[in-house]
């Protein structure tokens, strides 16, 4: 599940890391993944306890 978390998070970081017209462009292109981010990042955060940082070990 982890492996997942991470490709869609480093699309997500991506996304933030862009401005303007290449944001729009790579969030059109990259919609579905961008849309799964905030549910499995929830869902990550579930399965840890204490405010933990997702890790590939946890």
């Amino acid at each position: 599940m982890y492996a997942l978390f991470a490709l869609i998070q480093a699309t997500y970081k991506e996304s933030e890391s862009l401005k303007g017209f290449m944001k729009m462009k790579f969030d059109k292109e990259h919609k579905d993944s961008l849309s799964k981010y905030p549910e499995l990042k929830e869902r990550m955060q579930s399965l840890l306890q204490n405010g933990e940082k997702i890790t590939p070990k946890q």
